[in-house]
C-alpha cells in the first residue's frame, strides 16, 4: 500500500491532537510535519515534499487561505476549519 506523507498546519493544540490521531489509526499516513504556523510550513515545503496538507484557516501572522495563495507546490489541501464561510474560496484553490 503506497504512503502518503501528510503535514499539520494548525495553532491548537487540541485540534493537532485530533489530527495526529487519525494520521496514526490510517496505515497509509505518514506524519512528516506539525507546524502552529504558516511560515514554518511553507519553509518546510520548500525543502521537503508533502502529499496532504491539514490545513486550519486561522493561524497567527498569515492566514490559511492567504498562505495557500503563496505555494507554487501545493499538496493536497484539506481545510480544518468550522468556518462555513471559506468554502467557496477553498474550492476556488483546488483544495480537497
Amino acid at each position: 500500500m503506497q504512503s502518503y506523507k501528510c503535514i499539520i498546519v494548525e495553532d491548537e493544540p487540541l485540534a493537532t491532537g485530533l489530527l495526529k490521531n487519525y494520521i496514526q489509526r490510517l496505515g497509509h499516513l505518514s506524519l512528516v510535519g506539525e507546524f502552529r504556523d504558516a511560515i514554518r510550513a511553507g519553509l518546510f515545503l520548500q525543502e521537503q515534499e508533502a502529499d496532504i496538507m491539514f490545513l486550519d484557516i486561522h493561524l497567527p501572522e498569515l492566514k490559511g487561505i492567504d498562505f495557500l495563495r503563496t505555494l507554487t507546490r501545493k499538496p493536497f489541501v484539506i481545510l480544518t476549519t468550522a468556518y462555513h464561510e471559506y468554502a467557496i474560496e477553498g474550492f476556488e484553490l483546488n483544495v480537497t
